[in-house]
């Protein structure tokens, strides 16, 4: 079930946002009252007795912690004066302060008894759960808990298995990103139901990872697709464009991200993987090489490059892939008949993905790359290119430029002016078309043809998107992309790791 929560100001504003309601996957509200000015008893019961949905009524001792205070005060007499007044179908109240407070509830009320830690999870109080539940079976346990590690994810699992074995109603909800899985997982850890805002310009601010109705209805839908990102650097622009192809594809489903922050935690997400907490996953920076170890099968992407950044699960287990390769090749594809040389800056993942599309395609491929030990293990992996000082070329057909500048270089060419003046084709995955880099400006200026990041990201990730769904998009046909654009920072979603 799908609980709308309402936050209003007064009696007026909660009117407005009843007239949103007209998705039937909504099946009941909370009317928030700790955002009241004023709360007038004989108000709010006139509006309680026009609503044709079942409702839960909640006062809020805090918001955030005890940074931020809800603007009412004497929050437990205002309480009392409820329950004695309105015969509200439920009633929320907090661990522990309200507990006295069940026993005056009327047969036809059922308490919501919540335990609530915005920082972590230290401050739920489970153990308590069961006594409780012995001595009164009506009440419905709400945690609501901040995951900070895979750790305490894991733990909110656990907890839902336990009450579930003792048939003891629950809802267990994790803030946060990390947390966000559990609000599209609530039918997973058997929730009583799970809460939703109507759209992102209503809820509560100070409770993060909150999703709309709109989303957990997708999550929710038998065929929806459950899609994500184990990441170590903050790519929040993933979760727009996945959300955008879900749409295109016309598909139901959600994105999201998990951080995580080691190889323990890293195994663990990928055994909730086998398990099918997730459809697919994406795998960013810095696990792209750590992964592989635990692939059960590596397609030839992942075999050629030791890069892996997309895993599907098959029937024989995990399966990795480096949709890299792939996107390069759909971007340089209509140029091959061009290119004879290529030259190479840097020493990146990136490289070992162009090389793997380009060693059959090129008759030279030079690298210029300072360290010798890299510049070693490339010509060991693949044989036939050459470092820049070993070669004698003067012209190349094509630059690819795989470094991230150093601060205070940003404006500097990475490649001499000697090396561009006869190129065909300059690929610059680090540039996008609102923020060009030095060397898209140096193609542009002199009529050779330039190739940016974003297409190539956009290709990557919707390469990806068929491995898990099997559906094409057309990233072209979709307008809102171009928006999100502006806010990419190339350099984090290409970070530059070493390959030794």
């Amino acid at each position: 079930m799908i609980c709308a929560v309402l936050l209003s100001s007064d009696i007026e504003d909660l009117q407005e946002q009843i007239l949103k309601i007209d998705d039937e996957n909504i099946n009941l509200v909370e009317i928030r009252l700790d955002g009241f000015l004023e709360i007038n008893l004989l108000d709010l019961k006139s509006f309680l007795s026009t609503l044709s949905i079942p409702y839960i009524i909640s006062l809020r001792s805090e918001w955030y912690n005890t940074r931020i205070e809800p603007p009412n005060q004497g929050r437990q007499a205002i309480l009392k004066d409820i329950i004695a007044s309105i015969r509200a179908p439920y009633i929320e109240l907090e661990y522990p302060m309200d507990v006295p407070l069940i026993k005056l509830l009327g047969e036809e009320t059922v308490p919501i008894l919540s335990m609530n830690d915005y920082d972590g999870m230290a401050k739920i109080a489970f153990d308590a759960i069961s006594n409780l539940y012995d001595s009164t079976n009506r009440i419905i346990f709400k945690i609501l808990a901040t995951p900070n590690t895979i750790g305490d994810l894991k733990q909110i699992w656990r907890w839902a298995k336990k009450l579930n074995k003792r048939n003891i109603k629950h809802i267990i909800i994790g803030m946060g990103k990390l947390g966000k899985v559990s609000r599209y997982k609530s039918r997973e850890l058997a929730n009583f139901w799970t809460y939703g805002k109507l759209d992102n310009d209503t809820g509560e601010p100070f409770q993060p990872g909150m999703v709309t109705v709109e989303n957990l209805r997708d999550a929710f839908s038998d065929e929806s697709w459950h899609l994500g990102s184990l990441q170590g650097v903050d790519d929040s622009n993933k979760e727009l464009v996945f959300g955008n192809y879900i749409k295109h594809a016309k598909l139901n489903g959600v994105f999201t991200h998990l951080n995580i922050t080691s190889s323990p935690e890293l195994d663990q997400m990928l055994l909730w993987v086998k398990d099918g907490l997730l459809d697919g996953v994406y795998i960013d920076h810095p696990w792209q090489g750590s992964v592989i170890t635990r692939l059960d099968i590596k397609d030839a992407s992942v075999h050629h490059t030791s890069v892996c950044n997309t895993v599907v699960l098959t029937e024989p287990g995990l399966k990795g892939y480096n949709t890299y390769v792939e996107a390069l090749d759909r971007v340089l594809s209509k140029y091959y008949s061009e290119i004879n040389r290529a030259y190479i800056v840097g020493s990146d993942f990136l490289v070992r993905s162009a090389l793997t599309v380009l060693r059959h395609k090129a008759d030279a491929i030079i690298i210029r790359e300072n360290n010798l030990a890299i510049c070693d293990k490339l010509k060991a992996e693949f044989p036939m290119i050459e470092t820049a000082k070993e070669a004698y070329y003067e012209e190349y057909d094509l630059i690819i430029n795989c470094t991230i500048p150093e601060r205070g270089f940003e404006n500097v060419l990475p490649v001499s002016s000697k090396v561009l003046k006869r190129a065909k084709l300059i690929l610059d995955p680090l540039s996008k078309p609102s923020k060009q880099s030095p060397l898209i400006k140096y193609g542009f200026k002199n009529n050779i043809s330039t190739l940016d990041g974003w297409k190539f990201y956009l290709h990557s990730l919707s390469i990806s998107f068929k491995l898990w769904t099997g559906k094409n998009v057309n990233f072209k046909q979709i307008p809102a992309l171009n928006k999100i654009e502006e806010n990419i920072d190339m350099n984090t979603v290409f970070c530059c790791n070493s390959i030794l």
